[in-house]
């Protein structure tokens, strides 16, 4: 009978602790990176000349929304801490979201998003997105 008991609340504990487990991974993950259009991404260049492996935050915004950027999506530069940079590409919703804070965008460059969500490979499914 003790046996039984200790077997069951095991149970209980592991389902529990898998459960947590699980809405915490619901959540995703958070990054912070600077928005440039998946077109200009894969050259590495962008049509403003702006190296994006070295320096993605100078991406205008006036390129970000030329016609074949807009069409391409977008993505986020994350800053790795070692001074190089890796490139996340957002999703529909994501690029929707994207696209909405540039069309809006005061600021010539320097467009920083926060953005919550699953990464799966290279492409975020976004939750939430914010200009920060």
């Amino acid at each position: 009978m003790k046996t039984k008991f200790i077997a069951i609340a095991v149970t209980i504990f592991v389902v529990a602790l898998l459960s947590t487990a699980l809405v915490f991974a619901a959540d995703g993950k958070t990054y912070k990176g600077w928005v440039v259009d998946q077109l200009c991404a894969s050259k590495g260049i962008a049509a403003d000349k702006t190296d994006l492996k070295t320096s993605p935050q100078n991406h205008t915004v006036m390129c970000a929304l030329m016609p074949p950027c807009i069409a391409s999506g977008y993505g986020i530069y994350v800053d790795k801490g070692d001074g190089s940079f890796e490139y996340y590409k957002l999703d529909k919703k994501g690029s929707d979201l994207a696209l909405g804070i540039l069309k809006n965008e005061t600021k010539k460059d320097h467009v920083q998003l926060e953005v919550n969500g699953t990464l799966k490979g290279d492409t975020f499914q976004v939750k939430t997105l914010k200009e920060i």
